[in-house]
């Protein structure tokens, strides 16, 4: 039975996937780069749990995912025109992918058996434009296959992501003048080294005068734990400096503060947390109290500022999230010249938190956009810099669409909920 459902969506897959969507045209305001991947999430049915050796009755989702594709997704259903830039194979999963499938078990029969899908000859509801993707023939696409619980919480996984290597300089030097043409440039930690290194060489930065190269500001969405490290030992060089945002968890972002400042007290911290958790398998083991955990979270995000990135943006899940920057002129640092702001997240009835992360992205990318044009309608012809986007209102109204954006993707089953748009963002009230 299994075997015959994935052929019937293979079939689909082939017979109505075309080659791409053409180029609007235009360069456009907005570029986001990073990792398309098909994800397959396995789960038992209601009350059911996971058995070792054996196999239990339950689902299996199959929908397009990665954290660079679900933003770019994110995007479009917000209304921009982003030029996505990744890497696909020449497989089945890559048709799929190209059609923004997605097949979500429902009813009771989907309760019953491993393979339940719906709808396999409906259509995309988002057509998000992959013309601009790499296609590498005789590559893997990359996969992410999960095991959870029935409550939605992940028990176990296996990513396959060696493609994203062929996300290389040359590739992206095809579109080089799109890319430092466009007011922001959003990349996930999937990019090799030498792909965050010529990025940073091409956006964000301020000269030496302190001024702000008119360059494109640069997002950097750290992805996971092993990823967010690498990119820091990518950009310790300097490269830091062009980062405008970053938006880590709390464990990315300890990790980063560590490898950004080595044997510092958080370095030594975490080394001895690892060492625990090796022995004990149990990372409950290492919670501390909360009052020790802010602290430790205000100490990581003041050692990023320190290394040049402006903005600091920790998601903390139900908590909302903590934005650390500089003080400005007009601020007074609340911590050794810097200010942590706090926003909190709506309430809202989880589901499913795969994709919390990449919502908020897009939907504060699309804030920022939103006043990058208003300042743009307003500000002289004779400057030669970028118009200022990133005022302190400017920025903490686009964080907070980015929460109501997060907030629609945790209460649906999908990476990208279906019900984001922009109609739902422009309501988010600004103080």
């Amino acid at each position: 039975m299994a075997g015959a459902l994935w052929l019937q969506l293979m079939a689909v897959a082939t017979s109505e996937c075309s080659s791409g969507f053409k180029p609007s045209g235009r360069a456009p305001d907005l570029v986001v780069i990073g990792g398309t991947v098909a994800d397959l999430v396995a789960s038992p049915e209601a009350g059911g749990r996971l058995l070792e050796d054996t196999s239990v009755p339950g689902t299996l989702c199959i929908s397009a995912g990665g954290v660079g594709r679900n933003i770019a997704e994110a995007l479009t259903r917000l209304d921009t025109a982003p030029l996505f830039l990744s890497a696909l194979a020449d497989d089945g999963f890559a048709q799929l992918l190209e059609r923004g499938y997605t097949h979500q078990p429902t009813g009771k029969l989907a309760a019953q058996t491993s393979f339940g899908m719906s709808n396999l000859n409906g259509a995309p509801k988002c057509a998000l434009d992959m013309s601009a993707v790499r296609r590498v023939a005789g590559a893997r696409t990359a996969t992410f296959t999960a095991l959870q619980t029935y409550q939605g919480e992940l028990a176990m996984a296996v990513a396959d992501m060696s493609i994203n290597a062929r996300i290389t300089p040359d590739y992206l030097q095809l579109h080089a003048s799109t890319i430092q043409g466009a007011v922001l440039c959003v990349a996930d930690a999937n990019l090799p080294t030498v792909t965050l290194q010529w990025l940073a060489q091409r956006c964000g930065g301020r000269d030496e005068c302190g001024e702000r190269k008119a360059r494109p500001y640069l997002w950097l969405e750290p992805v996971s734990v092993p990823k967010a490290v690498a990119a820091c030992y990518a950009l310790r060089a300097g490269g830091l400096q062009a980062i405008d945002f970053v938006s880590p968890n709390e464990e990315e972002l300890l990790a980063m503060a560590a490898t950004v400042e080595p044997s510092s007290e958080l370095d030594q911290q975490r080394k001895a947390d690892q060492v625990i958790l090796e022995k004990t398998g149990d990372s409950s083991a290492i919670t501390r109290k909360r009052d020790s955990r802010d602290s430790d979270i205000t100490r990581a995000a003041s050692a990023l500022v320190r290394a040049g990135i402006r903005n600091v943006i920790v998601t903390r899940g139900a908590s909302g999230v903590l934005w650390a920057r500089a003080a400005s002129e007009s601020e007074t640092g609340n911590h050794a010249g810097m200010v942590f702001e706090s926003l909190p997240a709506p309430l809202a009835a989880v589901r499913n938190t795969r994709g919390a992360g990449d919502s908020f992205v897009a939907g504060a990318v699309w804030g920022l956009l939103n006043a990058h044009s208003l300042a743009q309608s307003s500000y002289p012809a004779t400057k030669q810099h970028t118009p200022p986007m990133c005022s302190v209102q400017a920025v903490r109204d686009a964080l907070r669409s980015g929460l109501i954006a997060a907030k629609l993707t945790v209460e649906s089953e999908l990476a990208v909920s279906e019900e984001l748009c922009a109609a739902a963002l422009a309501d988010c009230p600004s103080s």
